[in-house]
């Protein structure tokens, strides 16, 4: 699998072809640079098709404990979310290939 910063293909791949799953990209890197243009301009280059969000609290502190308890801030990160069940897994760190499916598979 790739990073995101070298393409987004693989996430946009399963966001197209698993009609009941939604990927949603995160930027989390705003307080780095804070420079939103910068994500603009790579989503339209990379032509994400996928809901992008972009994270702008300075304080990381603030909100990563709201994501999983256990986040120390390590990126990249994947959070699989059902939110019919609730079942949930959190991956500190780059994804494998065919792991993102494994992940979606676990909390269905």
């Amino acid at each position: 699998m790739r990073t995101l910063r070298k393409g987004n293909t693989y996430f946009e791949k399963v966001n197209r072809e698993l009609l009941d799953v939604k990927v949603t990209l995160v930027s989390m890197d705003i307080d780095q640079d804070p420079n939103p243009q910068k994500v603009y301009k790579f989503v339209a280059r990379k032509d994400i098709k996928s809901q992008v969000l972009i994270i702008d609290e300075k304080n990381p502190r603030l909100w990563l404990k709201k994501i999983d308890k256990n986040w120390v801030r390590n990126i990249p990160v994947t959070l699989v979310v059902n939110s019919g069940n609730g079942k949930r897994k959190f991956i500190e760190r780059q994804l494998k290939n065919g792991e993102l499916e494994q992940l979606i598979n676990e909390v269905r």
